[in-house]
């Protein structure tokens, strides 16, 4: 089995060799961090991963400073790698079998006694696959879209020992060919059992309030509590984000929908955001990861989270259909925002989006609460590419057909049209 190289000595580094295993890893790279040790690896300059990348498997696993490194990368004739997202930190690698969902197990833990020439994969579509077939050093993987389908599992089955299911879509009748299969049958990350997609009921949301108007309501130190009661008083339609339910206790407004993408806020807040709130809640798929359904119920609308290295129209997406996945930015106004546009709505206002340092909220202690705040974050970086998203929805705005206003009182996102929150009712 092949050994692999993290670079980014951060804390998502560290994620990434709890969730691999430290047997796994070689080294850490990091163009500052050089010459250092890093929880108990050594720390080389990238140029070193890049000379060695035909030895190792090269893991991105760093936010900050993403798009510099991959460009670094491919400047240094690196083009074969793989990113570690957030999507994966509390996760396993595998579920199925003995793997309970919410009992940590690393990949070095999952395959130490699995010998790679008695493993199969089964879809060829996602990346993940390619990444665990790469380093356990598998060579046998089938596409699920030949003519055989998934008539070839029994096959399959009858020849390997173990077969890792890296499909695109779990559908009934794959699932039902799975539970007849003697071989032992793993499903590489991101896997949900199809009872969980059926409660996934995006679909009914399209066009839902189309014509109308709606508030997208973010928790930027700006956000009046005054203006909440203005909004409810007018019965305007409106989206709260992650922990607004700490502003509950000063206002009689309540968000009609909610939108949580933070894997790190879900972790430690989910069951407060669901006690909290009474509204349907669109929630990041990792949720499922971390819960399972125990925390599911009718409320709770799992959507799937793209990222820019799966976009290939433009470096900042944005989903027309969020059946398939809303696009990432940082930023859960910007899913909110295309869950908006997904629903119809034509004019979307943006109240409490502030766009300064996001260590700055309407509560003094929220920050604590979330317990997002990563040690040396760079918040002018990140403001930077939430500002890129806005400018891709608002050059899409027209041909989507949607107008976006940003009414918050003062802040930095001058992207879209301002207008005067007070003037919108008169006030």
């Amino acid at each position: 089995m092949k050994k692999i190289v993290i670079i980014g000595a951060g804390e998502i580094g560290k994620q990434a060799l709890a969730f691999l295993g430290a047997e796994f890893v070689a080294y850490f790279a990091d163009n500052k961090k050089a010459g250092s040790t890093y929880c108990e690896k050594q720390v080389y300059p990238v140029e070193k991963a890049a000379e060695e990348k035909e030895q190792y498997v090269l893991l991105l696993a760093i936010t900050k400073y993403r798009m510099e490194l991959t460009k670094q990368l491919n400047e240094l004739g690196v083009h074969d790698f793989y990113y570690f997202d957030d999507d994966i930190y509390f996760g396993n690698i595998f579920q199925g079998c003995n793997f309970p969902m919410t009992e940590r197990a690393s990949f070095y833990d999952c395959i130490k006694d699995v010998q790679p020439d008695t493993v199969c994969i089964y879809g060829d579509r996602r990346k993940i696959g390619s990444f665990v077939a790469e380093v356990m050093e598998i060579d046998h993987c089938v596409t699920e879209s030949s003519e055989e389908g998934i008539g070839q599992l029994e096959r399959l089955a009858k020849k390997y020992s173990y077969i890792l299911i890296n499909a695109e879509n779990y559908t009934e009748e794959l699932m039902e060919k799975l539970n007849t299969l003697k071989a032992n049958v793993w499903f590489v990350v991101k896997y949900y059992s199809t009872n969980y997609y059926q409660k996934n009921r995006l679909g009914q949301y399209k066009g839902i309030h189309k014509g109308k108007r709606c508030f997208i309501i973010g928790n930027g130190p700006s956000l009046r509590m005054e203006d909440l009661d203005v909004l409810a008083k007018q019965r305007e339609i409106c989206f709260g984000l992650n922990l607004i339910h700490m502003a509950y206790p000063n206002t009689r407004w309540r968000p009609d929908y909610i939108c949580v993408s933070d894997i790190l806020t879900i972790k430690k807040n989910a069951e407060k955001i669901i006690k909290n709130n009474n509204c349907p809640l669109f929630i990041a798929d990792s949720f499922l990861r971390l819960y399972g359904d125990e925390l599911v119920d009718r409320r709770i609308m799992p959507f799937c989270k793209l990222y820019s290295d799966e976009i290939k129209q433009y470096e900042y997406g944005f989903s027309r259909d969020i059946e398939q996945g809303i696009c990432n930015a940082n930023s859960v106004a910007y899913y909110a925002l295309q869950i908006a546009a997904y629903m119809g709505f034509e004019e979307i206002y943006l109240l409490g989006m502030d766009n300064g340092n996001w260590a700055l909220h309407f509560d003094g202690e929220y920050l604590e609460e979330a317990d997002v705040l990563r040690q040396n974050f760079d918040w002018t970086m990140e403001s930077r590419i939430i500002l890129q998203a806005f400018q891709k929805a608002e050059e899409l705005s027209k041909e989507y057909g949607y107008k976006v206003y940003n009414a918050t009182r003062g802040g930095y996102l001058e992207v879209h049209e301002r207008v005067d929150f007070d003037k919108l009712f008169g006030v």
